[in-house]
């Protein structure tokens, strides 16, 4: 239950990606099934930025090397239940509201 409501199995296809652009620059592409945009940042998806360039190249390297392959979960070991709770509620909300 997430706010004393019932949350439906599902997935509604979500997915990110920064896509190169030009050379330093990149767009933070997000969507769901049927390729909806659902950015989940303040900021304009279709807008090229340096920040998803060096997500791109620096950032998403590292992490998936480092720590995805390995099985590391940092994020979440460092966290109580409940605040894991508490983070992940707008992401299940969101995930679960779209698919109906």
């Amino acid at each position: 239950m997430i706010a004393g409501t019932p949350v439906e199995p599902g997935y509604d296809g979500y997915a990110s990606c920064p896509l190169t652009t030009a050379y330093g620059k990149a767009i933070l592409a997000e969507f769901i099934y049927g390729g909806k945009v659902t950015p989940s940042l303040p900021l304009d998806p279709a807008k090229e930025r340096w920040i998803g360039w060096w997500i791109k190249v620096t950032a998403l390297p590292i992490f998936y090397w480092n720590y995805m392959l390995k099985g590391h979960e940092w994020f979440f070991q460092s966290m109580t239940r409940r605040s894991r709770v508490t983070l992940l509620e707008p992401f299940a909300l969101r995930q679960f509201t779209a698919a109906k």
